[in-house]
């Protein structure tokens, strides 16, 4: 089967009126729901980084270190600092509110957009005619596993956007192993690296390459092969140079990280996988009663996807295809699976889909446990994205031969419009859902602020009496609100923590609020590291007002959720040592600018945590960073008026991009040489 050629005006027309049909679908969504994107981990961790990041480009550079969460938290090896699809969400999402917070909804249109022209595009290089391929690119942009985790987690987007891009150049490179094709698909995948989310990357370069053998194992233009075979070895190489500067970094992080430096126990890697039943159900079924949910109360239900009655709710959402594409199938087994099973292409999509189906179900685990990369990552369901990807292009197959059995154009035309509104309604209504957006609501709508930022920020901030996994009102400055205002917390939320900072922290890690017992000992660490600021959720205030009160720490601001308290005695975030004085300071993309004027020499503290990478100067000339008895960062400085720097420079970022450089001129002279030599 080949699809019919047209002019590049014809595939432009086509690919307007795809990514049309999606921007209206994504409109609808936020008619649904205003925020549709902007829930669960997406607002209280990934939001905040969105925005530190841009704010940081504006004021000079991207963002490897965050000075506002865990008294200063290297940021470089597992973000997406470098991704360049999140600076126009952000810059959108100010240019147009005022603010950052439409920042991950702008993201998720930007990739369904992304996402519905690459599986166009593959599927027309892969034979289907227009009409097919754009039905394949309008469900693949909807799906409800791609829209239903993104709502929650961001990071899927990636993926999400640039799984159909990668394999449509896969087989552009297939048929024409020539250079341009060799570095297009390279360049994708670098983008989709530094989208920052290692799992997705391994698994869609694990499926690509499976792929590609079952075409290759089926003669799918095995003429091609060898030329091929080089110029994939040369693409991927390629990428694996310009993701250095990324990945270098990412692999001395993980080896400090309190969670990813060793193999997930089995039990973690395991958990949450398919049950086929309830994906069954999803692809039969998905409108779950909302009177379960009821049950549960209408607040925040995240702990919810950490027992087993997560399949039961979120499988049925994620597992449904829709069905259209169930039709689609089942008329390929009814009416067309003779002619399907001579398409090469379509088999192996077939053969991946069911692969995928059953890493997610757990069928590979203790094989894939056995392997040193892959028993870092947890959650086999996560596999569901892929299995959508390679059953919806595979379903395309069906919908390209039921219209083709049409044969009158207009007739088919028409067809394919009913086809594309039949998916939308489907989605939709199912999106419709009261619980629908992603594994859990925020109890505190949309939109967010806090309208004590500017006070708030000559110290550091502690929250108390907010309970782990029940409370997550953003007026209790946990997670990473802090980062979002430009304020500074003891705790933070961080997937790749280092031990050093959780320990510094107190272990005050994931929503980061205090619920023991106010002592001495702990007042007098808080002081040290500079908490002036005690924010105590409303209805532990008089609990921990008393305690607070006894060491001379006063309420200043109380508010409906929350009573704010002051500390006088904290140490300044920086200070002179020998007086306690409070130097001036400012914070600048990944450095200190501090302003010391000192009677006598003496050693001058920054109040956040020591770390290696920090270098230090003094008018220019360098100097020592030295770590306090309380590992904070000091620098001896003369007396007098002093300009003071302290920078943060990764060795590792430095070393991929000249290491990277380096590897992209080797393999460019080992690409053209064979030319050369062909020219005499």
């Amino acid at each position: 089967m080949s699809g019919s050629k047209t002019g590049f005006s014809g595939e432009i027309k086509w690919i307007l009126g795809l990514l049309l049909f999606t921007a209206c679908f994504y409109l609808f969504l936020e008619r649904l729901a205003p925020y549709y994107f902007l829930e669960d981990d997406n607002r209280d961790y990934a939001l905040p980084l969105l925005a530190f990041f841009y704010r940081s480009l504006t004021q000079g550079g991207p963002a490897f270190f965050n000075f506002h969460q865990y008294l200063g938290n290297p940021c470089i090896g597992a973000s997406p600092a470098l991704y360049p699809l999140i600076y126009p969400a952000v810059f959108l999402s100010e240019l147009f509110s005022g603010g950052a917070l439409w920042s991950v909804d702008i993201l998720a249109v930007l990739h369904g957009l992304l996402a519905a022209s690459g599986m166009y595009l593959f599927a027309r290089e892969a034979g289907l005619g227009q009409k097919a391929a754009f039905w394949a690119g309008a469900v693949w942009a909807i799906n409800s596993f791609a829209l239903f985790v993104s709502a929650s987690w961001w990071v899927i987007l990636p993926a999400f956007g640039w799984t159909a891009w990668l394999h449509f150049l896969l087989l552009r490179l297939w048929s024409d192993p020539c250079g341009k094709n060799m570095l297009l698909p390279a360049l994708a995948r670098a983008v989709f690296f530094y989208g920052g989310y290692p799992q997705y990357f391994v698994y869609e370069l694990i499926f690509e390459v499976f792929f590609m053998s079952a075409l290759f194992f089926s003669g799918y233009k095995r003429e091609n092969f060898p030329r091929f075979l080089r110029a994939y070895a040369f693409s991927l190489a390629v990428a694996a140079a310009c993701a250095l500067p990324l990945a270098l970094p990412a692999l001395d992080h993980m080896a400090h990280s309190l969670d990813r430096g060793t193999p997930l126990a089995y039990g973690q890697f395991a958990a949450l996988k398919y049950r086929i039943d309830m994906w069954l159900w999803g692809v039969v079924y998905p409108f779950v009663n909302t009177r379960q949910f009821d049950a549960w109360g209408s607040g925040f239900i995240y702990d919810r996807m950490h027992n087993a009655s997560f399949t039961s709710w979120v499988m049925p959402y994620v597992g449904h295809i829709g069905y259209v594409t169930l039709a689609a199938l089942l008329a390929l087994y009814i009416g067309f699976r003779e002619q399907v099973k001579k398409e090469r292409v379509a088999m192996a999509l077939l053969l991946c889909a069911a692969t995928a189906l059953a890493w997610g179900a757990g069928a590979f685990g203790r094989i894939l446990y056995a392997l040193p990369l892959l028993n870092r990552f947890r959650w086999p369901f996560k596999m569901g994205l892929l299995f959508d990807f390679y059953i919806f292009a595979f379903a395309a197959w069906g919908v390209e031969l039921w219209l083709r059995k049409i044969g009158n154009p207009r007739r088919a035309a028409l067809a394919l419009a009913a086809l594309a509104a039949l998916s939308a309604a489907d989605m939709g209504l199912l999106y419709a859902q009261k619980y629908q957006r992603g594994f859990a609501i925020h109890e505190i709508a949309n939109p967010i602020a806090e309208p004590l930022a500017g006070a708030l920020s000559g110290g550091r901030i502690f929250s108390l009496g907010y309970a782990q996994g029940k409370d997550y009102d953003p007026a209790g400055l946990f997670f990473n609100y802090a980062t979002l205002w430009g304020l500074y917390h003891v705790g933070g939320y961080d997937a790749f923590l280092s031990k050093a900072n959780y320990t510094a922290a107190l272990s005050l890690s994931y929503d980061c609020a205090y619920t023991g017992e106010i002592k001495p000992s702990l007042l007098r660490y808080l002081r040290i590291w500079g908490v002036s600021w005690y924010v105590v959720k409303k209805s532990a205030a008089a609990k921990y007002g008393a305690a607070l009160g006894t060491y001379g720490i006063i309420p200043k601001f109380d508010e409906p959720r929350r009573v704010v308290f002051y500390d006088a005695q904290a140490r300044p975030l920086v200070y002179e040592e020998a007086s306690g004085k409070s130097v001036p300071f400012k914070v600048a993309p990944n450095r200190l600018d501090i302003r010391a004027e000192l009677a006598r020499g003496g050693m001058m503290v920054a109040n956040f945590l020591y770390n290696p990478f920090f270098v230090a100067s003094v008018d220019g000339a360098p100097v020592a960073v030295e770590a306090t008895k309380y590992k904070q960062m000091a620098v001896r400085v003369p007396a007098g008026k002093h300009s003071v720097q302290l920078i943060y420079r990764n060795p590792y970022l430095y070393r991929g991009i000249y290491w990277g450089a380096a590897a992209l001129a080797l393999l460019a002279v080992l690409w053209f040489l064979p030319f050369r030599f062909r020219r005499y």
